[in-house]
């Protein structure tokens, strides 16, 4: 009697494993069974993320980089439009993105602004560095 009580709990416990183990596959478009553990290599294992790396896709940088010459005529430009304001000094640092370009302006009362120009190109600021007043 022991016995057969443990087979047929055994024989319950491993269809529950095998109905289980169904109930977590997934069917794709062409009927054929895969199981989830088929969609979780990632890491080294996957195919596009091996080849990814900092700001690109596949190896390949998909963002254009400004230069030093294009990012000071921007400044330039920008400037231009605005009157009793002087350029007082530029930097440049490095990010994970790319170069960052920011330069410092000062208007007719010696208020310090910062302006920045990003990897892209994208002009953005005046931000306010420090007022006389």
């Amino acid at each position: 009697m022991k016995r057969s009580l443990i087979s047929v709990t055994a024989l319950l416990f491993m269809s529950l494993y095998l109905l289980s183990g169904l109930s977590f596959a997934q069917v794709k478009d062409d009927n054929s069974i895969k199981t989830n553990k088929s969609y979780m290599k990632m890491g080294k294992k996957c195919g596009m993320c091996s080849k990814m790396d900092k700001g690109s896709m596949g190896g390949q940088n998909m963002m254009k980089q400004i230069s030093d010459e294009e990012a000071k005529t921007l400044f330039n430009n920008y400037l231009s439009n605005l009157k009793g304001y002087t350029l007082v000094s530029t930097n440049k640092y490095k990010t994970r993105k790319g170069v960052v370009y920011s330069a410092d302006i000062k208007d007719s009362s010696s208020n310090l602004f910062r302006l920045t120009v990003d990897p892209m190109g994208k002009l953005k600021g005046p931000n306010l560095l420090t007022t006389v007043n």
